[in-house]
């Protein structure tokens, strides 16, 4: 048995110092990368620091000219939807980085370079491929500390770890290829060129699980087949790992890092989904507006929640079999709202009713009751006081989602909803993603949405309109402009109440904030009269299509000095116009989607 783990590895063979080699090198820059970014979150506490000591500070400036080009985002066909010209040369660097560590590391000061022959290069590409995975591994830890260094949310690294990786398989191949190469000469046989020893053996279940990786992972499946995607995904990294690893033991010492992350983060995720009580409040499917709403209750979430999240989801909504089957299927859902209130109060409404509505109405008239409408205008939180839930009310960790059935487990959910919601329980792991764009920071803030993307745009907008009504000297934003695109006006019907609930504090704002809503109905000529009622002259309703180019341009018109944030979240075309025009205003914008 131990003649299966001879190997000839050995640590000081160039081709495994170019693999460290570049290793240390791509964590060198990422540190630096986290380094500056760290600073960047201490000038804002600074500058925040000055608003809560009754100072003073300028508007944020525009983006400089130069800078605007390389956030541009253009989609290229079979490839991707939306890429900014940034990644673009992100790549191009990469691969640059990964052709110089092949083909001339380890470095010497002295000596004629020699280019070094197939045999060697070849192995040269499978170790620097390796450490591409082993970043790619770190890219989609939800709890990876990559991620709370650098700010970058885990939905805003996805598309890295899709480069990577298939920079990664590439070098793979040419290593596979060679070696199938040269095993066929000298064995003379496919079979024995695929399974002649233990390590060409190895080296053949990895190269299987590499296949299965890429097959199973474009759009197309991804899309459509989610929990196929996911689960071929993770077989075929396990099958491609432990295939690498007893294909060359040193492998290990490359793997490590990225698997050692991956394992924490899977240890905190069963921690944070099954020991964390999830409870289903209510839920509610409205044939109308083809939405399904669920009220849930998890331990902690109000405490690490920040307005534009997301959570994981597991839903089952069936018995037997099937239910544990669900059990294990999760799915990306932004949190619309975070509530506050008595925790006691707020149980009994929910078990007395057992209607979503019901509740958050209920949820909404106590909440304004409550905002303190008389706090002295002098009264500036510190930054921490911000992040923390208010204390004029109970913080009591209910959120809801909103689901649109388009696919087939949200259509199935939302049948489900219909008959028998009461059957439906939760599991919740999360909330994850972090705001790159600080909101709070701007005067003005765009939130443009189209169809259900308008629930990361909903918490932002809560967040902004209730600190700046209670007086928080560090929410500079004094216009919200809140532009949502939808098909029907029954599709509105489901958010209203959050609408409406931000006028009434925003009317009675100690700190002025005009709040401005616009609609689009792009397959209705309802003009919302009884709908929309409440919101008043806030409201610019439009029957038509909202063509983002105009809707942008006027916006810009009205703020041609300082800088403007934008949250926008919805259909990929949608969004990469919303994009660059921002990009070409010299504008901050955060743009949300899952691309897994």
């Amino acid at each position: 048995m131990a003649l299966l783990f001879t190997t000839t590895f050995k640590a000081t063979s160039e081709f495994f110092q170019a693999g460290y080699a570049y290793g240390l090198f791509m964590w060198g820059i990422y540190l630096l990368y986290c380094i500056g970014e760290q600073i960047h979150r201490g000038l804002v506490y600074l500058r925040r620091r000055r608003l809560t000591n009754g100072q003073d500070v300028a508007p944020l400036k525009v983006i400089p000219g130069w800078q605007r080009v390389f956030k541009r985002k253009i989609a290229i066909p079979f490839i991707t939807d939306c890429i900014s010209v940034m990644e673009i040369c992100h790549i191009v660097a990469l691969l640059a980085i990964n052709l110089i560590f092949i083909f001339f590391a380890p470095f010497t000061l002295s000596g004629d370079y020699m280019l070094p022959v197939a045999d060697v290069s070849n192995r040269r590409c499978a170790y620097v491929g390796l450490v591409n995975f082993t970043i790619a591994f770190i890219m989609v830890t939800r709890n990876s500390i990559f991620s709370k260094l650098s700010s970058h949310s885990f939905d805003e690294l996805v598309p890295y770890h899709r480069w990577y990786t298939r920079i990664g398989l590439a070098e793979q191949g040419v290593h596979i290829g060679y070696q199938i190469w040269k095993a066929y000469n000298r064995y003379g046989t496919v079979k024995a060129s695929l399974f002649y020893n233990f390590e060409i053996q190895t080296g053949t279940i990895a190269t299987l699980g590499y296949i299965i990786l890429y097959i199973t992972s474009f759009e197309t499946i991804r899309r459509r087949y989610f929990e196929f995607f996911y689960y071929s995904h993770v077989f075929g990294i396990l099958l491609s790992t432990a295939g690498a690893l007893a294909h060359e033991y040193g492998d290990m010492a490359i793997l490590a890092p990225g698997v050692f992350l991956w394992l924490v983060d899977r240890g905190f995720r069963y921690y944070n989904s099954h020991y964390q009580k999830t409870v289903t409040i209510a839920v509610e499917a409205n044939e109308k507006q083809t939405f399904t709403r669920i009220l849930f209750k998890k331990e902690g979430l109000e405490k690490s929640f920040i307005p534009g999240q997301y959570v994981f989801v597991a839903i089952r909504q069936s018995k037997g079999f099937r239910r544990m089957y669900e059990s294990l299927n999760w799915h990306p859902f932004t949190i619309s709202e975070i509530m506050t209130e008595s925790v006691q109060q707020q149980q009994e409404k929910s078990l007395e009713t057992g209607k979503v509505n019901e509740v958050v109405d209920d949820l909404q008239d106590e909440k304004f009751k409550k905002s303190p409408t008389n706090v002295s205008s002098s009264h500036t939180p510190t930054l921490s006081s911000q992040n923390d839930s208010d204390d004029t009310a109970v913080s009591s960790g209910f959120a809801s989602i909103h689901i649109k059935g388009i696919g087939n487990m949200t259509k199935r959910l939302f049948s489900a909803s219909q008959a028998n919601g009461e059957q439906i329980q939760l599991k919740v792991d999360g909330p994850f993603g972090a705001n790159s764009v600080y909101f709070q920071d701007y005067e003005t803030v765009v939130l443009i949405s189209a169809g259900v993307g308008v629930t990361p745009s909903l918490t932002i907008l809560k967040d902004l309109v209730e600190k700046r009504s209670k007086g928080y000297a560090t929410v500079r934003t004094k216009t919200i402009h809140f532009v949502w695109s939808i098909r029907e006006i029954e599709h509105a019907e489901a958010f209203v109440s959050i609408l409406k609930a931000c006028r009434d504090l925003a009317a009675v704002s100690i700190q002025p904030l005009d709040l401005k809503f616009e609609i689009y109905l792009s397959a209705s000529q309802d003009n919302g009269s009884e709908i929309f009622k409440d919101l008043g002259n806030s409201l610019t309703l439009h029957n038509k299509r909202a063509i983002v180019n105009e809707v942008m341009t006027d916006i810009a018109m009205q703020h041609t000095i300082e800088r403007v944030a934008v949250q926008t979240c919805g259909p990929a075309g949608f969004m990469r116009e919303v994009e660059n025009i921002s990009s070409a205003n010299g504008w901050s914008v955060r743009a949300e989607t899952f691309q897994f």
